[in-house]
């Protein structure tokens, strides 16, 4: 494999994501290798992670890393990778005020943990339902030093007390969509499968919601693309709105409970 080719190869990832991959391959930067030698060979190493990707096995979990919110987090086959789109989660939770959260289906950790670093002082916990994504979870916390509590629950079921923020990247993709997806033969099943609807956890986070959240608490969602009108029909209780991602997409719900 040649460097222009293991380059290409990376397109996918975005051009930021796309160069900081070539580096961290290689230890140069494509920008002066293209000027000097955009053919010269890859080493072998190199070659074997060209193989598995072509293979279908995505690039973070060759490598066993990922970037999110400008920190390398672990990740392995049994987290999600992490997205752009769930920076834009994180980037809406900041800009509220609170001092408490709660993270539901927490995965590899990513939301809580950049919460916890943007936000040191304030008391957030995170819970899922897998023991392997918490194990991940908390080798992340502990690297990035995050003071994160990470509690193994289904959703509410081990949380106590009470909180200004519940977040969450929930699984939100419907179950019949799942077979013709790629990331659903690559990424865990149990991060992805949101039911018949797409709905079975994010109609389960809005029954205990307003349990949780103190009053004038916020509830914000990542939500799939065809969730719009559903979801305005599971907001009793809450004033709130839906907004758009990057790319122009239906992505966040962020309710305020009444």
């Amino acid at each position: 494999m040649r460097a222009r080719e293991l380059y290409k190869s990376l397109a996918y990832l975005g051009k930021t994501q796309q160069n900081w991959a070539f580096f961290h391959l290689t230890g140069q930067d494509y920008g002066q290798v293209f000027i000097d030698n955009p053919d010269f060979p890859v080493d072998k190493r190199l070659e074997e992670i060209g193989l598995l990707y072509s293979q279908g096995l995505p690039l973070a979990y060759i490598l066993g890393e990922a970037y999110f919110y400008g920190r390398r987090f672990e990740v392995n086959e049994d987290v999600l990778i992490p997205r752009p789109e769930t920076e834009g989660l994180v980037e809406r939770a900041l800009e509220l005020k609170w001092d408490s959260a709660l993270d539901l289906c927490t995965g590899s950790g990513v939301i809580a943990i950049s919460l916890a670093l943007e936000r040191p002082s304030s008391r957030i916990r995170a819970v899922d339902i897998s023991p392997k994504a918490l194990e991940v979870a908390r080798t992340n916390g502990k690297e990035l030093g995050a003071e994160v509590v990470f509690l193994l629950s289904d959703l509410y079921e081990e949380v106590e007390g009470s909180y200004e923020l519940i977040i969450s990247n929930p699984p939100y993709i419907k179950r019949g969509a799942l077979e013709s997806l790629e990331v659903a033969r690559q990424e865990p099943l149990l991060a992805l499968d949101g039911g018949e609807e797409g709905l079975d956890i994010i109609e389960r986070i809005f029954d205990g919601a307003l349990t949780y959240l103190k009053p004038g608490g916020y509830l914000l969602l990542e939500i799939g693309d065809d969730h719009e009108e559903d979801i305005i029909k599971l907001t009793q209780g809450f004033y709130g709105k839906i907004e758009r991602d990057l790319a122009g997409k239906v992505r966040y719900y962020i309710g305020r409970k009444i």
